[in-house]
C-alpha cells in the first residue's frame, strides 16, 4: 500500500515538472529601479503596466497583457510591468495614484503617454500605431537618483516608526478613493514647501490595513499630524491655506492624542473606562434612592414605646402606637378648642366695653348740653325748666351707670363733672332756686 502511495505522488510531481517545461516564458519584461532607465533606453516603444499584486482590477488585466506582449509585434510595441508594492520610486516619479496604471513610453523613454482607453487589444494596438492625449517629457532619471524618494514618504509597517522622529503630516488613503487623487497636488506642494521642518508621508490602507485599523482611520482621505509619541488630528479640508494654518499655529491649541501601541489594549482600556463610568452612575442612582427611602422628610417617624413597655407581639405594638397617636391628636385638639373660647370671650368682652363707652360718651354729651343751657342766661325760661326736668331724669340714669360711666368716661368731661356733680339733689336744688328768683311755682 505504500509502494502505491508513493508511486502516485513521484508520477504527479513528474507530471508537473513536465507541464511546467511546456509553458511558454512570459513575455512581459519585469521592470525595476535597476533596469527601468537602461531597458527602456535600449530601444523601441513601451507599454508598461504599474500595479500592485492585491489589485483586483491589475489581476483581471494581467491575462490579456500577456497576451499583448505575445502576439504584439516587438517593432511595434513591447510590454512591460512594475510592481508598485516594491519599486515604489519608480511609482512615485511617474505619480502613480491609482492601480493599474498604464504608461506608453517613445523615444527611447524620454518621453510618454497615460493610456486611458478600453482595455482590449484593439484599443491598445490602435493606441500604439498612433499614440493620442498630452505627450509628457520624462524628468530625471530613476537609475541615476539611485532611486531617491519623493518628497512624499510612503509608509509602510516596516518604515512607520520612523514617525517618532521630528514632525510628520501623514495622510491614510486608498487608491481608488476620488478625493484622495483630488488633494495629492496641493499635498506634494505642500511637501516642497515645507521638506525641511516637516516631514509629508502617505499610508496605503489597502495594503497597511493593520496600521489603519490600529489608528482607527474613519474614511479617506484622513489627515494625522505626529510629533514624538503623541499625534493631533486634523480635521479641516486639506487645501493650501488651511495646511499653511494649521501647520502655522493653528495646531497650538488642538488636543494631543497618545499614539495607539496596542489595538488589543486600546479596546480593554476603553472597555474598562466605559464600565467604570457606569458602575459610578449606577452607585450614584443607588445612593440617591436609598437616602430617599431613609431620609424623606415626608415620610411620618413610627412612635416607638420603651423597652419596659414594649408589647410581646409586633400587632399590639402597633395598635398600641395607634391609641397612643389618637390620644395626642384628642389632646390637641381639645388645647385647640380651649384656646378658640377663650379668644371668643375676650372678643364679646371687648365688644361690650366698646358698647358701654358709646353709651357713655353719648350720656355725657346730654349732660353737658342740659349744662350749657342751665348757665345761659339768654335761654328762655321754658327752655330751662325743660333742661332741669331732663337733668332729673338723667341724674338716675348716671347714678345707675355710675361705675361704667366713670371707667370710660373722657378726661375732659370729667372735669366739668368734677365741677358740677349733677346727682338728683342738685337738680332739684338748682330747680328750686331758679324758680324762687322768677317767683313761678310749678
Amino acid at each position: 500500500m505504500k509502494f502505491i502511495v508513493t508511486l502516485v505522488t513521484l508520477l504527479v510531481i513528474a507530471a508537473a515538472v513536465v507541464s511546467s517545461q511546456d509553458l511558454p516564458a512570459s513575455e512581459v519584461v519585469v521592470l525595476t529601479e535597476k533596469n527601468f532607465d537602461s531597458t527602456l533606453a535600449s530601444g523601441g516603444n513601451w507599454f508598461v503596466k504599474f500595479y500592485a499584486p492585491w489589485c483586483g482590477h491589475c489581476k483581471k488585466l494581467a491575462p490579456l497583457w500577456e497576451e499583448l506582449a505575445t502576439k504584439t509585434a516587438k517593432d511595434v510595441a513591447n510590454y512591460a510591468k512594475v510592481d508598485c508594492t516594491q519599486e515604489k520610486s519608480v511609482c512615485s516619479q511617474f505619480k502613480v495614484r491609482g492601480y493599474p496604471t498604464l504608461m506608453y513610453f517613445t523615444d527611447n523613454g524620454k518621453s510618454y503617454y497615460e493610456y486611458q482607453g478600453e482595455r482590449k487589444i484593439e484599443s491598445f494596438n490602435s493606441f500604439a500605431a498612433k499614440p493620442t492625449g498630452t505627450k509628457n517629457a520624462v524628468s530625471g532619471s530613476v537609475e541615476s537618483t539611485g532611486g531617491a524618494a519623493a518628497p512624499i514618504v510612503e509608509l509602510t509597517k516596516d518604515n512607520f516608526d520612523q514617525t517618532y522622529n521630528g514632525k510628520w503630516m501623514v495622510a491614510f488613503y486608498a487608491p481608488w478613493c476620488s478625493y484622495c487623487k483630488k488633494y495629492v497636488p496641493t499635498f506634494e506642494k505642500m511637501a516642497n514647501n515645507y521638506k525641511n521642518t516637516v516631514n509629508f508621508a502617505k499610508i496605503n490602507c489597502e495594503v497597511e490595513k493593520e496600521i489603519c485599523q490600529l489608528y482607527q482611520i474613519p474614511g479617506y482621505p484622513t489627515f494625522k499630524f505626529f510629533e514624538g509619541k503623541g499625534m493631533k488630528d486634523f480635521s479641516m479640508e486639506p487645501t493650501e491655506a488651511n495646511l499653511k494654518f494649521y501647520l502655522g499655529a493653528g495646531n497650538i491649541g488642538t488636543f494631543v492624542h497618545n499614539r495607539p501601541w496596542n489595538k488589543t489594549f486600546d479596546l480593554v482600556q476603553n472597555a474598562i473606562i466605559v464600565y467604570v463610568w457606569l458602575f459610578l452612575g449606577v452607585f450614584f442612582t443607588l445612593g440617591l434612592f436609598l437616602g430617599w427611602v431613609f431620609f424623606s422628610p415626608s415620610k411620618p417617624r413610627p412612635v416607638v414605646a420603651k423597652s419596659s413597655e414594649q408589647p410581646t407581639t409586633a400587632m399590639s405594638s402597633f395598635c398600641d402606637v395607634e391609641d397612643e397617636n389618637k390620644k395626642s391628636i384628642e389632646t390637641h385638639r381639645d388645647e385647640l378648642i380651649t384656646e378658640r373660647d377663650g379668644l371668643l370671650a375676650a372678643k364679646r368682652s371687648y365688644e361690650e366695653r366698646e358698647e358701654d363707652e358709646h353709651q357713655a360718651y353719648n350720656r355725657l354729651t346730654k349732660v353737658e348740653d342740659l349744662f350749657t343751657l342751665l348757665v345761659n342766661d339768654g335761654i328762655r325760661k321754658d327752655d330751662k325748666i325743660q333742661a332741669i326736668e331732663e337733668l332729673s331724669r338723667f341724674s338716675l340714669s348716671i347714678t345707675k351707670h355710675d361705675s361704667t360711666f366713670n371707667d370710660f368716661i373722657p378726661t375732659r368731661h370729667k372735669s366739668v363733672l368734677d365741677t358740677v356733680s349733677i346727682t338728683r339733689k342738685d337738680v332739684c336744688n338748682v330747680r328750686f332756686k331758679f324758680i324762687s328768683s322768677t317767683g313761678t311755682t310749678s
